[in-house]
């Protein structure tokens, strides 16, 4: 553990803030490797709240990793009088190339011409370029066909993003597959669960339909197949961190012997931390107090390896980190992790278990596989749920 993580849209409210810049910061001081997903959002948003340079610096540091998307993922949907039709589907929204892109949104910084072309010429080398493909969609089609998964999502769904609902365990929502068309069968009432969920999320922004309730499960796809090719661990938002769980256990629910065994996700909670957070993001404190940091941090980050969080070994890594800094000044707070306990695992693999009677689809496989390598997907997360998910 702690040997990367990979740090994805936390907040798909707010466009202009679609990272938590206080968790990155966080994130730096306990993982060797911060991978970041960015769209152009994302990017313009580092630039501004790190600074162009110090954000070069980071990169250059390999404090920071960047991995740019060249297009986005959807759920489409045809309607008609008698059914609703939906797909997923990936599409570009921007046709320029990332150094025009990047150099727009440094000179919109730094107001010059000459320095963003110095600046586009260090960052481009420093940034990998990657596009979601049709696997993605062909991944989220297998797993729109396991039922259990689906509907204990949608379940979850409706109790964190319209509490107000009521009865949520009553509801079902099923889905049927015609190649790549999907069509749902729910009891869900959308106009009172929208009632419930604009009270949080304003109508111009989002509303729950079956369309939307896809999209969350092609999302949390997505963050499995970022996070898995990456062998890293994960840092995504609130609701995709609770799906997450959902479709682990339905993996691990799929393989005899499992249950009891493998694929449980425990809250750790140090309760020694310090709000780093909450000073970078009020701007209290900014990503250059963050790099003196980082130097100490990576002296004593092989304490850390291979070892699973531990109070004790935690307190005295972040006492060094810290120590004589502005950080001992912060008031306390706890960092939380959700740790994947995974003992057992490769014995089963090897046949002490081997796979139940329900097949598994490719995209299963590879992530079964990938834990057998040794794929950690705990999550790093915030302390707290966002106000309108209760768990």
């Amino acid at each position: 553990m702690f040997e990367s993580i990979l740090v994805r849209t936390q907040n798909k409210i707010e466009s202009q803030r679609p990272l938590d810049l206080g968790f990155l910061a966080e994130a730096m001081l306990f993982y060797k490797t911060v991978y970041v997903v960015a769209d152009v959002s994302i990017l313009k948003q580092l630039i501004e709240g790190c600074g162009p340079e110090t954000l070069l610096e980071l990169l250059e540091a390999s404090h920071l990793k960047l991995i740019y998307t060249e297009n986005q993922y959807g759920i489409g949907t045809n309607e008609s009088a008698f059914l609703e039709r939906h797909y997923p589907l990936v599409f570009k929204v921007l046709k320029h190339s990332l150094e025009k892109i990047a150099f727009k949104l440094f000179r919109e910084v730094t107001g010059s011409s000459g320095r963003s072309r110095s600046l586009v010429s260090r960052f481009i080398p420093l940034v990998s370029v990657t596009s979601y493909k049709n696997d993605l969609l062909n991944d989220a089609l297998a797993d729109f066909d396991d039922d259990s998964y689906v509907n204990n999502s949608a379940i979850s769904l409706i109790r964190n993003l319209a509490p107000e609902y009521g009865n949520p365990e009553g509801i079902f929502f099923h889905v049927k597959r015609d190649g790549s068309n999907l069509s749902v069968k729910t009891n869900i009432d959308f106009d009172k669960a929208n009632e419930s969920y604009h009270r949080y999320i304003p109508p111009t922004h989002s509303s729950l339909t079956s369309g939307s309730m896809l999209n969350y499960l092609l999302s949390v796809r997505s963050d499995l197949n970022f996070s898995s090719s990456y062998s890293s661990e994960i840092a995504t938002n609130a609701i995709n961190s609770l799906i997450l769980g959902l479709r682990f256990n339905s993996l691990m629910s799929s393989r005899s012997n499992s249950e009891g065994q493998i694929g449980r996700f425990q809250d750790f909670v140090f309760d020694d931390f310090r709000a780093i957070r909450e000073a970078i993001n009020s701007s209290e404190r900014n990503f250059q107090d963050l790099q003196k940091l980082l130097l100490s941090a990576s002296k004593f980050r092989h304490w850390l390896d291979g070892h699973a969080p531990d109070t004790d070994l935690m307190k005295a890594y972040f006492r060094k980190v810290t120590a004589s800094s502005w950080v001992e000044k912060l008031p306390a707070k706890a960092a939380r992790w959700v740790l994947f306990r995974g003992a057992g695992l490769a014995l089963d693999a090897l046949g002490a278990g081997g796979l139940s009677a329900t097949a598994l689809s490719v995209a299963d496989t590879f992530l079964f596989d990938e834990l057998i390598k040794g794929w950690n997907p705990s999550q790093f997360v915030e302390g707290s749920l966002r106000p309108f998910v209760l768990g």
